[in-house]
């Protein structure tokens, strides 16, 4: 069908992990490829109702998750280290509709989940424990436009979804406690 990423028939190891649309209308595709509908593309690429396109450089490792904020930035995350070359972006990332720019210095585990706060703030879930720079952050964190945050002492292991209503923040994975609380996988 019209649109649909094809990723090639030299690709058989080629693999479609997150989609994404922005407030533009444009959709955006991450996993691991290296082009999309004929046009070279470092496992991330935009559709805008016509053709594919690379988003820059792209990231040198497989995209996990994509979501766009109300302003229009695209986020990734996933298992890769640098985004355009720029190693400030480890396992996260924004497309500023020009530029791969890292959010700090980056996590220092995989991204599986990300969720804008509709506020100008991104939340991040996956297998980390950290923000580079020295925040703990287990499993889930929060970027505020500027700095990386904890949300309490985290999940202890891998959230894998994660949803936001208001001001409540819902995650989903392979943990049983999320701070003092249990709550096995959700």
């Amino acid at each position: 069908a019209e649109g649909l990423l094809d990723v090639g028939p030299h690709q058989p190891s080629a693999d479609r992990r997150a989609v994404a649309a922005d407030p533009g209308g444009n959709v955006y595709a991450g996993g691991l490829f290296a082009t999309a509908g004929g046009t070279a593309a470092n496992n991330v690429a935009q559709w805008d109702g016509v053709s594919w396109s690379a988003l820059g450089g792209g990231v040198n490792g497989m995209v996990r998750a994509l979501t766009a904020d109300e302003s229009g930035s695209l986020y990734a995350g996933g298992d890769f280290t640098a985004a355009e070359g720029n190693t400030n972006a480890s396992h996260i990332a924004c497309w500023n509709g020009t530029n791969w720019v890292g959010l700090g210095l980056g996590l220092n585990g995989t991204v599986y989940a990300l969720v804008p706060d509709g506020s100008g703030g991104l939340y991040a879930g996956g297998a980390f424990s950290a923000a580079l720079g020295g925040v703990q952050a287990s499993g889930v964190a929060f970027w505020n436009g500027s700095a990386w945050t904890n949300l309490g002492s985290g999940t202890g292991l891998s959230v894998s979804s994660l949803a936001a209503t208001g001001t409540t923040l819902y995650a989903g994975g392979y943990f049983l406690i999320a701070g003092v609380k249990a709550c096995p996988y959700i």
